[in-house]
């Protein structure tokens, strides 16, 4: 189950993803490794949020992540470099890493400036100032149309990506709130939603 959901406070908006996995055998099994894989993930990125960084630079960091995940599951057999570089990380992960969050969920203050070609769908292309508040939200997805391209690549598991598909993918998503203080950045997510995804 993945539940994508915000709420307005104070005119401001949020947005929070969480998935969960029920049931046993094989496909729930690979899955459970996949949603844990992307938990890890997304705490790892957000605590790699630093002042004066791009953000355009922890979403590359993202793909790396991705690939690592994809090898870990047995998605794919390929070396992370070459997951990224040949942009299968891209087929599995199509998304921004985040968005800015304001007036609107998805709001405009962090996307000033064009992302690289590479990345036509990040919504954040700010360099990390104090005050910002934005998503990170790193997934892996099973989208027929995004992965029919990769169909010939011999080092992925069809096999396995065919039983994981019908689970539809793996989005997990907090709102920060950029700080001066020693930890850079304040999860308003984790602090009010404490449950991870993984299984139920």
């Amino acid at each position: 189950m993945l539940v994508d959901a915000g709420a307005s406070y104070q005119g401001y908006g949020s947005d929070v993803t969480r998935t969960w996995i029920k049931g046993s055998g094989p496909t729930a099994s690979a899955f459970k490794a996949l949603v844990d894989g992307v938990e890890r993930m997304q705490k790892r990125l957000c605590e790699q949020v630093k002042l004066d960084a791009p953000y355009e630079a922890l979403h590359d960091e993202s793909h790396r992540q991705v690939a690592g995940i994809l090898r870990e599951v047995g998605i794919a057999k390929a070396s992370a470099d070459s997951l990224v570089s040949s942009g299968v990380t891209r087929s599995f992960f199509p998304h921004g890493l985040g968005h800015s969050l304001g007036l609107q969920t998805h709001d405009v203050g962090c996307a000033l400036t064009k992302p690289r070609a590479d990345n036509p769908f990040l919504r954040n292309t700010s360099k990390i100032a104090v005050g910002q508040v934005f998503t990170i939200e790193p997934g892996i997805y099973f989208i027929d149309a995004l992965l029919a391209p990769l169909r010939n690549n011999p080092e992925i598991d069809w096999r396995l990506v065919d039983a994981l598909s019908d689970l539809g993918g793996v989005r997990i998503e907090d709102d920060l709130l950029v700080t001066e203080g020693a930890s850079t950045t304040r999860n308003f997510t984790r602090e009010h939603l404490p449950l991870g995804g993984g299984a139920v």
